[in-house]
C-alpha cells in the first residue's frame, strides 16, 4: 500500500492504491472533507442506519470557481448499543451488511466555505453489477433519493406548466458549481429531470468547466447509467463526442471498476459507437487499454475484444503494416 502526493497551485491530488484509512490522512483540509461528507450521508439521506468511511480509494481536490472535491470512498454499517451515538467507540461494523463504495462530488465555496453536495452514488460492493438508484434496493438504497418514474404521457399543457421553472433563467446556464442543469440531472441519475430538462430545450452539448470539460452525456457514461446515455443518444448526441481533456463515453464508463461498464458500452456501440476510438490526451489510449489500466474484470476486457476491441499497440501496428503494403 502506497500514497502519492501531487501538488500544484491549480490543484492538489491524493492517490490511494487498494484503500487508505482515514486516520492515516495526515492533511487537516482533507479529513475536515471526509468528516463532512460521513456526516452528510448520516444526517441528510434516509440512511436506515449509521455508517463510517472504511477507507478512501480517491481523493481528488481541484480549485476552480470553487474547490471542487471528487472523492471514491468505501462505507460500512454500524451497530451502535440503543442511545450511543455514532461517533462513539462502542460502535461496530456490521458484518451482516456488504461495505458499500460511493462516488461523491462536493463543491465547497472558496470565500464562505459552505458546501454543497454534487454528486452521491452508491453501489453495494459484494455486487458490483447493481447501481443503487432504484426503489427496489436494500438497506443502501436509502443513501440516494428514488428518481421519480418519468411519464409517459405529457400533454403539452403540461409539459409547458413543467416548463415554467426556467422563463426567467438560462436552462443552459453553467452555474457556479462548473455544471450545466442537465449536468446535475445526470450526476444524481435523475431520469426523470433530464427528460424534463430535454423536453424544456435544455442543449445536451454545453460543455461545463468542472470535471475535465464534459457534455452531460459524459457524466452517464462514468457514472455508469446506460438509461440516461440511452436518452441523450436518442436525442441525438454523438456516441463518440469528447471531453475537452480527450475522453470520451466508452472510456469513461471504464474508469470506475465499481459498475459493470457493459451496459453502458452496448448502447454506445450499438448506437455507432467506436470501440477502438482512441483519447486525444498524451496518453492515446484504446477502450480495451483503459479496461486493463483500470484493472475491469476478465469478463469486461473479453466483451471488448468480441466487439471488435484493440490495444493501442495493435492498432498501431497495424497501420504501419497496411502503410508498409500500400
Amino acid at each position: 500500500m502506497h500514497s502519492s502526493w501531487i501538488r500544484s497551485y491549480v490543484c492538489v491530488q491524493f492517490s490511494f492504491v487498494d484503500g487508505f484509512g482515514v486516520d492515516k490522512i495526515e492533511d487537516s483540509g482533507a479529513r475536515k472533507i471526509l468528516e463532512w461528507a460521513e456526516d452528510y450521508i448520516n444526517t441528510q439521506t434516509d440512511v436506515s442506519q449509521p455508517v463510517t468511511i472504511v477507507d478512501v480509494a480517491s481523493f481528488d481536490r481541484e480549485i476552480d470557481v470553487g474547490v471542487n472535491y471528487d472523492l471514491r470512498l468505501r462505507l460500512g454499517f454500524l451497530v451502535c448499543p440503543k442511545f450511543v451515538l455514532r461517533g462513539s467507540a462502542s460502535c461496530k461494523l456490521d458484518e451482516k451488511l456488504p461495505e458499500t463504495l460511493c462516488d461523491v462530488g462536493i463543491l465547497e465555496d472558496s470565500v464562505s466555505k459552505e458546501k454543497e453536495m454534487t454528486r452521491l452514488l452508491c453501489t453495494n460492493s459484494s455486487r458490483p453489477s447493481k447501481t443503487y438508484l432504484s426503489a427496489d434496493a436494500s438497506q443502501v438504497a436509502s443513501l440516494l433519493p428514488t428518481p421519480p418514474s418519468p411519464s409517459s404521457s405529457v400533454t403539452a399543457s403540461e409539459a409547458s406548466s413543467v416548463c415554467d421553472e426556467f422563463d426567467s433563467v438560462d436552462i443552459d446556464e453553467v452555474l457556479p458549481s462548473g455544471w450545466t442543469r442537465l449536468h446535475k440531472a445526470a450526476q444524481t441519475g435523475d431520469l426523470a429531470r433530464v427528460i424534463t430538462l430535454l423536453d424544456c430545450g435544455a442543449n445536451p452539448l454545453v460543455y461545463g468547466t468542472a470535471g475535465g470539460g464534459s457534455v452531460p452525456i459524459h457524466e452517464a457514461a462514468f457514472n455508469g447509467r446506460a438509461d440516461l446515455v440511452s436518452e441523450f443518444l436518442r436525442r441525438g448526441v454523438d456516441p463518440d463526442v469528447m471531453k475537452k481533456d480527450g475522453w470520451a463515453s466508452i472510456h469513461l464508463a471504464l474508469v470506475v471498476g465499481i459498475v459493470d461498464p457493459v451496459p453502458v458500452i452496448d448502447a454506445l456501440l450499438v448506437n455507432g459507437g467506436d470501440v477502438n476510438l482512441i483519447t486525444k490526451d498524451a496518453k492515446l489510449l484504446s477502450p480495451l487499454d483503459v479496461a486493463y489500466e483500470r484493472m475491469q474484470t476478465g469478463e469486461v476486457k473479453d466483451y471488448l475484444v468480441k466487439r471488435g476491441g484493440k490495444r493501442s499497440s495493435e492498432l498501431k501496428a497495424g497501420e504501419t503494416k497496411s502503410l508498409k503494403k500500400n
